[in-house]
């Protein structure tokens, strides 16, 4: 996948996460927002060909529920969602993460 004409391309990836990993990656990514780790992730900001990026983490009662007679959904498992638009191909936007935060 090599960017000829300025294309932005999209990714998501959905990745179940079991048990106690729903909250304890819910708690991770509250942290990340907080100022004192916002800092480290900084680096992020310099990658120009990264336009969008989102981690969403749903779990079965995140899903509607529009009428009393529609059954709740009952899900084995939380789900990691991650979408992003970026320019390039997959090589570059793996190296340009691990570039922008060396630390992980």
């Amino acid at each position: 996948m090599s960017n000829i004409a300025g294309k932005a391309y999209a990714m998501n990836l959905i990745t179940p996460i079991r048990g106690l990993l729903v909250p304890l990656n819910k708690a991770i990514f509250w942290a990340v927002g907080t100022p004192l780790l916002k800092l480290s992730l900084r680096g992020l900001l310099t990658l120009s060909m990264i336009h969008y990026a989102r981690w969403v983490i749903l779990r079965d009662k995140d899903f509607p529920h529009l009428s009393a007679t529609q059954p709740r959904e009952r899900l084995r498992y939380g789900y990691m969602i991650f979408m992003s638009n970026f320019n390039g191909s997959w090589e570059q936007y793996v190296d340009s993460f691990a570039a922008a935060i060396p630390s992980g």
